[in-house]
C-alpha cells in the first residue's frame, strides 16, 4: 500500500509541475483555467500590475508570476502589465479541471534577449587590456571559427585581384568596434611570388581600414582573416601586422 501512495504522489508532481507554453503575438489569449483550485500564469518579465473586471476573479502577483483564482463559471478578462510596459490581455474560461501551469511566450522579448546576448558574446571576443590583445582576440576567435553564432554577416563572396593572385573574401562580419574578413588566396601561376601580411592589407585597404591581418595554410591553401575598424584612434605608434602574425600562430 505504500508504495502505491508513492506513485500516486509522484505522478501528482509530474502533473502539477507540467507548464503548458502559449505564445502571445498581441492578441488576447484565451487559456482554460481551474475554477476549483489556483492556477499559475508565467510571464516574460516581472509583473507590475494585474487587473481585471470580473468581481470572482483573485489575482496575487509574484516576481513574474500571477496566481488566479477564479471560482465561478463564467469567464474573466486578466489584463497584466509588465516592468518594461508591455501589456497582456487575457480571457480566462474557468472548468472542472487540475490546476493549470501556463508559461506566456513573448517571441518579440525573445529575439530582443537574443540580440542582446550575442551583443555581450561580440563585447567580449573584442575584449582586450590594449589594442594588440583586441586583435589577437578577435583573429584568433575568427581562426575558431566562433564568429557566426555571435557577428552579423554583412556579405558573402567578392573577389579582388592582384598581379599574381585572387584574392576571395568568403564572409563580412560585423561586430561591435571592429569588423572582420574571412577569405582565401589563390595564386594565378605556381611560381607567383609569395604574398605577404603587409602587401595583403595594402590590397585590402582598397576597400576597407585594416587593422589587423594574419595569413595561415589550410590544406594546401591559403586562408586570411584580417580584423577592420572605421576609425584607428587606439593604434600605438610602434604598431606592426607582424606581431599580430607572430602571436596569432604562437599561441593558437
Amino acid at each position: 500500500m505504500r508504495s502505491l501512495k508513492v506513485l500516486i504522489l509522484a505522478l501528482f508532481i509530474v502533473s502539477f509541475s507540467f507548464a503548458k507554453e502559449l505564445v502571445y503575438e498581441g492578441k488576447p489569449l484565451l487559456l482554460d483555467v481551474s475554477n476549483q483550485v489556483s492556477n499559475i500564469i508565467e510571464f516574460p518579465e516581472k509583473v507590475k500590475k494585474a487587473i481585471s473586471a470580473s468581481q470572482q476573479l483573485s489575482a496575487k502577483i509574484q516576481g513574474n508570476k500571477v496566481i488566479v483564482l477564479l471560482p465561478s463559471k463564467e469567464p474573466a478578462d486578466l489584463l497584466v502589465s509588465t516592468k518594461s510596459g508591455k501589456v497582456y490581455a487575457l480571457l480566462l474560461n474557468p472548468k472542472i479541471i487540475p490546476t493549470q501551469i501556463v508559461k506566456i511566450v513573448d517571441k518579440q522579448i525573445e529575439e530582443e534577449k537574443k540580440k542582446k546576448a550575442k551583443k555581450e558574446k561580440v563585447k567580449q571576443i573584442e575584449k582586450g587590456k590594449d589594442y594588440e590583445e583586441k586583435l589577437i582576440n578577435i583573429l584568433k576567435a575568427a581562426i575558431n571559427g566562433q564568429l557566426d553564432d555571435y557577428y552579423e554577416v554583412k556579405r558573402k563572396v567578392q573577389t579582388l585581384e592582384t598581379q599574381n593572385y585572387f584574392i576571395e573574401i568568403t564572409k563580412e562580419y560585423q561586430g561591435d568596434e571592429f569588423g572582420v574578413l574571412l577569405g582565401k588566396i589563390y595564386p594565378k601561376k605556381k611560381d607567383a611570388k609569395p604574398i605577404t601580411e603587409r602587401l595583403l592589407a595594402q590590397v585590402l585597404s582598397r576597400i576597407w581600414r585594416i587593422a589587423g591581418i594574419t595569413i595561415l595554410m589550410e590544406q594546401n591553401l591559403m586562408h586570411f582573416y584580417a580584423a577592420t575598424r572605421e576609425y584607428f584612434n587606439e593604434i600605438p605608434e610602434s604598431y606592426e601586422d607582424k606581431i599580430i602574425k607572430k602571436y596569432l600562430r604562437d599561441e593558437k
